[in-house]
């Protein structure tokens, strides 16, 4: 039998006694129909190594020693994974108790996904917050923050270890999940976090089509070509703050409605294109329009649009904000948003020199 350690390249006759990490179940669908395979984590004394089983024991569990006879072992996203097919033997080994080593792969931000679900990073964590929440009856506490490396940066909750303003630190298994289209991570008692010395992470630029991951604190550069028609003047609802066009919300019918103002406007740089959006205090900032405190007629609300798409449409722009990934595409978030000049030219002309690693 062989040590997960000692595994190295590609082979299609392999056997191993390991202990289940993680395990899930996925269905699939091919010509052959619908099926369902199994992945996950599987581990020895000398690391761990992700698994993909076509055919397993309905009986397997979280935390059983197995033995596993006849499995392939091939790369998958740069990575060895071992995999269980009809060919394979899985045997229980109910009475063996096996510690795992574990060994995370290191990630920066910007290539963080939902392949390799427990990850080792190293950045700097910023704007840290505390909330309670309720579980089994019982009051905890999340700590959470920004976790920033010089790719980008992801939401970070720790459900035990401490996370404070300014740390910079590498953390080992950090676990990858995904909300809203954007991923972030979460720490807790098994996680180990250790003081890093690196410099301060400055905002990354990148290209639009280098874009494909949910995660925020990143820049792109670009001209808008398209700028949304519903980009202007609404009415929102106070609570949920969903677009309120007739009547009242539909979820808080007695809340109030408050006057918004935004934009949505489509970046292209040549590689890629990119829909962006705008809320009320950066579009304010960017046409020089307020809201606050007035009321607007129908002339005035199609004179706002008309501003917003006259003050972007055909101009170059530094864009920083947060990317999310769903089944509607990719969309940037600004944070800020400003024309670009000679002075913001030779900067961004530095960063594409430097690239990013």
């Amino acid at each position: 039998m062989t040590k997960i350690g000692d595994i190295k390249d590609e082979t299609k006759s392999a056997g191993v006694i390991v202990k289940v990490v993680a395990i899930k179940e996925k269905e699939y669908e091919s010509e052959r129909g619908k099926g369902t395979y199994f992945y996950g984590i599987i581990g020895d004394e000398t690391g761990t190594l992700p698994f993909t089983a076509w055919v397993l024991p309905s009986t397997v569990r979280v935390g059983d020693v197995v033995e596993l006879k006849n499995c392939s072992v091939r790369k998958y996203n740069e990575r060895l994974r071992l995999y269980v097919d009809s060919r394979s033997e899985v045997i229980l080994r109910p009475e063996d108790v096996m510690e795992v080593k574990r060994t995370y792969r290191d990630y920066k931000v910007r290539s963080l996904n939902l392949n390799d679900s427990y990850v080792s990073v190293t950045g700097l964590i910023t704007q840290v917050s505390r909330s309670t929440y309720e579980k089994d009856g019982i009051q905890k506490e999340v700590i959470s923050g920004q976790f920033t490396d010089d790719t980008g940066t992801v939401r970070i909750s720790s459900f035990g270890p401490e996370l404070k303003d300014g740390m910079k630190v590498q953390i080992s298994g950090a676990r990858v999940q995904e909300y809203r289209g954007r991923l972030r991570l979460s720490i807790n008692e098994n996680s180990a976090i250790a003081g890093a010395d690196f410099p301060t992470p400055e905002v990354p630029l990148y290209r639009i089509s280098e874009v494909d991951r949910g995660i925020s604190g990143i820049e792109v550069t670009g001209i808008c070509v398209a700028v949304g028609d519903r980009s202007g003047l609404t009415m929102r609802c106070s609570q949920c703050r969903r677009r309120v066009d007739d009547g009242s919300c539909e979820e808080h019918p007695d809340a109030e409605k408050t006057l918004d103002l935004y934009a949505t406007f489509t970046l292209e740089d040549g590689t890629a294109s990119i829909q962006c959006n705008t809320g009320k205090d950066v579009t304010s900032t960017l046409t020089g329009i307020s809201v606050d405190g007035k009321e607007f007629n129908q002339v005035e609300i199609e004179s706002v649009h008309s501003g917003i798409k006259n003050k972007l449409l055909g101009r170059p722009f530094l864009v920083r904000g947060e990317a999310s990934v769903t089944d509607q595409g990719t969309s940037l978030r600004a944070e800020s948003i400003v024309e670009i000049d000679v002075e913001t030219l030779k900067r961004i002309r530095a960063a594409m020199r430097m690239g990013i690693d």
